[in-house]
C-alpha cells in the first residue's frame, strides 16, 4: 500500500506547485508611445466642445505644465514630457459647454504613479453631475479681460482671478440658498482682499478659503448656489464685476 500511496502523494504535491507557478502574474506590457488620454464622448463632453486643456503633474516639490493635444476624440499627452514616480495629476479642461450663458472649465485632481511605458486613461465627464470632475464657471469682462473662474460644488473650493485691474479692492462671494431666489442660505463665504493679492504671474488662484462649506452645509438641502464678485476703488467707485446662479 505505501508504494502506492506516496507516488499519489508525490503527484498532488507537483501538482500543486505547478498551479501556483501558472498564477504569478505577469508584469503589464510596455508601451513605445505611452502617454495620458482622456477620452471624450458624444453626449456631452465631445470634441467640438473642447476649447483647451491643460495637464499639471505635480512630483519633488516641482510642478510640471503641458497643454494637451486633440486627435479625434481623445486629448492626450506624451508620459515622456512628465517626469516617472508617485505625484498629483490635475486636468483643466476648458469647454464652451454653456450653463446661464457662461462657459464650463472641468477639473479632475488624482494622486498616481506615472510610468513612461505605460499609458494612463482617464474619461471625460459624461454630464454636469458626473462625481470625477469638478465643474466651474468662468467668467470674462471683455473690455478689461478680467477673468473669473469660480467652483459651483460645495466639495470643490477652488477659484481664480486673472488680468485683476489695478486699484481695486475685491471680494468674492458664494453662497448655497435652500430654494430658487429665497433668503435662506445654508453655507457660504466672502473672500476679500483689501491690497494686493496677484502673484508672480499676476493671478489670484485659491484652493483653501472655501474648504469649510461641506461642514457649513452637512445634511442641508440647497437648491442654487450663488457667485458674486465686485471690485471696489476709492470715492465709491467700482470696477467689473461678476454675478452668477444656477439651480
Amino acid at each position: 500500500m505505501k508504494r502506492i500511496i506516496i507516488p499519489a502523494i508525490l503527484s498532488v504535491f507537483i501538482g500543486t506547485i505547478a498551479c501556483k507557478k501558472e498564477t504569478t502574474p505577469s508584469p503589464a506590457p510596455t508601451e513605445k508611445n505611452a502617454r495620458l488620454a482622456i477620452k471624450l464622448n458624444s453626449n456631452y463632453l465631445a470634441p467640438a466642445n473642447v476649447d483647451s486643456a491643460i495637464l499639471l503633474w505635480e512630483i519633488n516639490g516641482k510642478v510640471q505644465q503641458e497643454t494637451m493635444q486633440l486627435s479625434n476624440d481623445t486629448l492626450f499627452t506624451a508620459l515622456n514630457k512628465l517626469d516617472a514616480g508617485n505625484g498629483r495629476l490635475t486636468v483643466q479642461v476648458f469647454s464652451n459647454i454653456n450653463v446661464r450663458n457662461r462657459k464650463l472649465q472641468w477639473e479632475k485632481r488624482t494622486e498616481l504613479e506615472v510610468k513612461q511605458n505605460q499609458s494612463v486613461n482617464l474619461d471625460a465627464p459624461l454630464h454636469y453631475d458626473d462625481p470625477d470632475w469638478y465643474p466651474r464657471v468662468i467668467m470674462v469682462d471683455e473690455p478689461t479681460k478680467f477673468t473669473a473662474i469660480v467652483a459651483l460644488r460645495p466639495g470643490d473650493p477652488y477659484f481664480l482671478l486673472k488680468n485683476v485691474p489695478a486699484g481695486y479692492k475685491i471680494e468674492l462671494e458664494r453662497n448655497y440658498v435652500a430654494t430658487p431666489g429665497g433668503a435662506r442660505i445654508v453655507g457660504g463665504g466672502l473672500w476679500k482682499c483689501n491690497t494686493v493679492c496677484t502673484d508672480e504671474r499676476g493671478m489670484i488662484e485659491n484652493r483653501e478659503f472655501f474648504i469649510p462649506l461641506p461642514a457649513q452645509i452637512r445634511e442641508q438641502e440647497w437648491k442654487m448656489v450663488e457667485v458674486g464678485i465686485g471690485l471696489f476703488g476709492p470715492n465709491y467707485s467700482s470696477g467689473p464685476g461678476f454675478y452668477f446662479n444656477h439651480y
